[in-house]
């Protein structure tokens, strides 16, 4: 009786343990290049949820799932759309996964900007290479400029590092505007 149970008890753990399988597979881009650290998602019966990035080389791997279970996998990268497959998981599975860029439509942008000449008629400050330079002390841009005509420079900290700002403003009457 013993021998019949040990036997009986064997053969349940060995079909407990076949019973695991294993999903993998390998995330590229259109190109075929691997797509590192593309997040995926195992959800088995719409409950568990087990997740893993993929390597260097685009791989991930899913073991211990159990057998005859609903399963969809969802692989998500930035700038790339998610894929998303549901399967059951009947046997080992290997996916080939290649995701497509995410369009974004910008409107078109134009930057239009003009030198002033010696001759424009309003003021103007040229700053050379050499000057700044001179009063380069290792502080933000908005120091390096605080000395130009209408410009006015502030520092949360007060000492030119960090969050630092620039403003160029007027003061204006209806009659006349001073910088």
């Amino acid at each position: 009786m013993k021998k019949f149970l040990g036997t009986i008890t064997a053969v349940l753990i060995a079909a407990v343990s076949f019973a695991q399988i294993t999903i993998s597979g390998k995330v590229v881009d259109k190109q075929n290049r691997p797509l590192q650290n593309a997040s995926v998602k195992l959800r088995n019966d719409g409950k568990k949820e087990k997740a893993v990035i993929t390597n260097d080389q685009g791989f991930f791997e899913f073991s211990n799932i159990d057998s005859n279970t609903n399963s969809k996998l969802i692989v998500q990268y930035v700038g790339m759309k998610t894929y998303e497959e549901n399967f059951a998981a009947t046997e080992n599975k290997s996916f080939n996964i290649v995701l497509e860029n995410l369009d974004y439509f910008l409107e078109p942008l134009e930057v239009k900007s003009i030198r002033a000449s010696d001759k424009s008629p309003f003021t103007k400050t040229d700053i050379s290479k050499q000057q700044l330079d001179k009063i380069n002390v290792a502080q933000d841009i908005p120091f390096l400029l605080n000395q130009t005509p209408s410009v006015t420079i502030n520092s949360d900290a007060g000492n030119g590092v960090g969050y630092t700002a620039i403003h160029s403003w007027h003061r204006c009457n209806p009659y006349k505007c001073y910088a």
